[in-house]
């Protein structure tokens, strides 16, 4: 008897401590992408973009620590087929739980709008 409720506790134990790392991707607006490599995705943890750029998405991941939350957010952001992530916030320096803008950058395109530029994305 002593041995099954030990085992039961320990059982409840390893259910209630799930680490399991997660990270999403909610896209604010559509947008044409291609995925690519996490390499190519820029991670500005305390700027902005310096080119012209539009916040498209938000991401949020959970992980043991933040750099860990970071680099799970810069994959998701090139599933995506996003040009960066900014505007990064975590809750600690070593909590894992982190958000950030994911942006593509546009360029201007001469048009016939009501100011004759249009932003385009690339």
């Amino acid at each position: 008897m002593k041995t099954l409720l030990a085992l039961s506790i320990v059982g409840l134990s390893a259910m209630g401590c799930s680490n399991a790392a997660r990270v999403s991707y909610t896209a604010s607006e559509a947008h044409r992408s291609v995925p690519r490599s996490s390499a190519a995705v820029d991670v500005l943890l305390d700027s902005q973009p310096e080119r012209p750029f539009r916040v498209i998405g938000e991401l949020k991941a959970a992980s043991l620590e933040s750099p860990r939350s970071i680099e799970m957010m810069r994959a998701e952001a090139a599933k995506a087929g996003l040009d960066g992530i900014y505007w990064i916030e975590c809750s600690s320096p070593t909590s894992g739980h982190c958000s950030a803008k994911g942006f593509v950058y546009t360029t201007l395109v001469s048009g016939s709008g009501l100011d004759g530029v249009r932003t385009a994305s690339r």
